[in-house]
């Protein structure tokens, strides 16, 4: 703790801060070495074209739609997974119910507030992209949901378009 101290109020600290904000000369960088393509930089290239792509398509694209947030992504991922009955136990109800997503899980999991989580799965399910599904006690708050053919085809088109 003393050093924290010590280190905060000293010259060192200031130093320090100002040598991070120091722009660089492109010759005093060292870059990596250039020796053939491996397999981080091959997925590094593929994402950047997929971010290109994503960024120049129109919003009404699922692909880009879905991407808009972390929290789209995390629910169009669960909703995918549970389409192709392998959503993990952690995020089901129980073993058996690993064949559809519960808003419980999105809002345990997600970051947004819960009016935003709401609307973005009825904005979901109004695109088409995710499909209501209905308990045996007749729940029509959209409380539990999976992945349309259209949404689990747009994703294997992200899987063709990233190169995972």
């Amino acid at each position: 703790m003393s050093a924290i101290k010590e280190l905060k109020t000293s010259s060192e600290q200031k130093n320090l801060k100002s040598d991070l904000n120091k722009k660089l000369k492109v010759s005093d960088v060292i870059y990596f070495d250039k020796g053939g393509i491996d397999g981080f930089q091959d997925w590094v290239l593929k994402r950047l074209e997929w971010t290109v792509s994503l960024s120049r398509s129109p919003i009404h694209q699922a692909e880009r739609w879905w991407s808009q947030t972390l929290d789209h992504r995390l629910i169009g991922l669960l909703a995918v997974s549970s389409r192709y009955n392998i959503l993990p136990r952690q995020y089901s109800q129980s073993e058996k119910d690993q064949n559809y997503v519960s808003m419980k899980t999105v809002h345990n999991l997600c970051t947004a507030s819960h009016t935003t989580l709401q609307k973005i799965v009825a904005d979901g399910i109004a695109r088409g992209d995710l499909i209501p599904l209905v308990t045996n006690k007749g729940d029509k708050r959209y409380s539990i949901f999976t992945a349309s053919d259209s949404m689990c085809k747009a994703y294997k088109n992200i899987k063709n378009w990233t190169g995972f």
